[in-house]
């Protein structure tokens, strides 16, 4: 029989449609951020609080910007051609900022800029794989995490050298290190106001437990920072000291153990009386807590969409007094993007498991439409529903051989059964359709 013209341009359109969703779909899955235009999950306050420096994402590569306080006259900091990370001004230097920036091999090193003159030191080399850094409060060293880039590109947990801490002169010059931990993960370093005690957080245990570590820098114990760290919580991120000597912003889970999901927080600790105080409850992910200077502000990352990816952060200011936690409006001016990138950012955000499963059901329908007397539209439904079976028996046996591309399909399967259901359902009505139709044209 010959099929109407509508009829054979919606499956064409569908089928076009479908393949379009599901192949940048499957993009995402691989890597969500190769089209993502957005917020980076870094931030730092100048010495003069009036300006930020933050990571962007564009066309899915992290760069440094900096912009006032207020979000506006946003600026990249360097020309290199390479995603950079965690931005940290010098103390008493508003030009000066220190950045890690990844090379091709996925080794981090250690970067100084100077703005507005964009001009680029490196001040480590190939051989060393850097994962956080700051600056003393003094601003005449730099402490860095660091291990052999060797040893971090092989990946293994057994290997002896693991991550340490560094120190090195501000300007550049031979590093040392004055840890011999080799801890499997670190990172989150952070000096006192003194300038006398070092705060960082490790992996440690067979679950990869989080916890607070403490390297004293004059061969003195200081009683009150270890009270403080046998006071906080458990799987703390982000302990950030502040430039007074008493105050650290830190981040923690604040789900109930009843709830199997992990959701964060910004919280202030008060050295002086020993107690916590919670400053924001958005029950998400918050990352790179930075202080003001001269005020009792505190910028930081808020991932409004957690835990999707990509992950979308917003930039944000809280008072530790008052409560107020405000958003900063960064206006990055994407007129610039092509109309090729910003299409198909635009595509990867609207596409969802959602999205495909709307197009596999319209398509399948159609197909059930069509298939009239030919072919039974049952036929069309069990047909369906076998080859979602056959994803599923594929994902069973190749978690083995295949364990990323049997993941993404082990998430497709429950949305593919009720898609497939629904098309189940529809050939049985349509069946009975027919099936009435022609009893009721031989009755006559």
């Amino acid at each position: 029989m010959r099929f109407p013209r509508w009829l054979i341009r919606a499956v064409l359109i569908t089928a076009v449609l479908l393949i379009g969703s599901t192949a940048i779909g499957y993009s995402k899955a691989e890597d969500p951020y190769r089209s993502f235009n957005g917020m980076g999950s870094s931030v730092s306050v100048a010495p003069s609080d009036d300006k930020l420096a933050f990571t962007y994402i564009k066309d899915g590569q992290e760069k440094i910007y900096t912009s006032t306080t207020g979000g506006k006259n946003p600026e990249p900091v360097t020309d290199l051609d390479q995603p950079q990370f965690s931005p940290s001004f010098h103390p008493h230097s508003p030009d000066d900022i220190l950045f890690l920036s990844e090379q091709k091999n996925s080794v981090r090193s250690l970067y100084t800029a100077e703005t507005p003159s964009s001009q680029v030191e490196r001040l480590t080399g190939s051989e060393l794989h850097v994962r956080d850094a700051a600056y003393s409060p003094d601003g005449t060293l730099i402490y860095f995490l660091g291990m052999p880039a060797e040893a971090w590109k092989s990946a293994g947990r057994n290997t002896e050298e693991g991550f340490n801490i560094y120190s090195m002169p501000a300007d550049g010059g031979a590093y040392k290190k004055i840890t011999s931990e080799s801890k499997y993960l670190m990172g989150n370093i952070s000096p006192d106001a003194t300038g006398n005690m070092l705060l960082y957080t490790y992996t440690e245990g067979p679950e990869d437990e989080i916890h607070v570590g403490m390297k004293t820098l004059n061969n003195k114990v200081y009683e009150e920072h270890i009270e403080f760290a046998n006071n906080l919580p458990g799987g703390l991120y982000n302990p950030t000291a502040s430039p007074s000597e008493s105050l650290y912003a830190y981040t923690t889970n604040v789900a109930s153990s009843q709830e199997p999901s992990y959701q964060y927080d910004l919280f202030l600790y008060d050295l002086e009386e020993m107690q916590a105080k919670r400053l924001t409850n958005h029950e998400s992910n918050i990352e790179s807590p930075s202080f003001f200077h001269h005020s009792k502000d505190i910028a930081y990352m808020h991932q409004k969409n957690w835990p999707e990816e990509p992950a979308e952060f917003e930039l944000r200011i809280v008072n530790s007094e008052t409560g107020a936690d405000e958003v900063v409006p960064v206006n990055m001016n994407q007129a610039g993007d092509s109309l090729l990138a910003a299409g198909l950012g635009a595509a990867q955000k609207a596409v969802n498991v959602y999205v495909i499963g709307f197009f596999y059901t319209l398509f399948g329908s159609w197909f059930i439409i069509a298939a009239h007397k030919k072919y039974r539209p049952l036929l069309v439904g069990a047909a369906s529903t076998v080859a979602v079976l056959g994803v599923w028996v594929f994902c069973r046996i190749g978690e083995a051989s295949y364990p990323w591309l049997a993941a993404v399909c082990s998430g497709l399967i429950v949305p593919l059964l009720i898609c497939t259901g629904i098309l189940f359902l529809f050939g049985l009505i349509q069946s009975y359709r027919l099936n009435i139709r022609e009893y009721k044209a031989s009755s006559q």
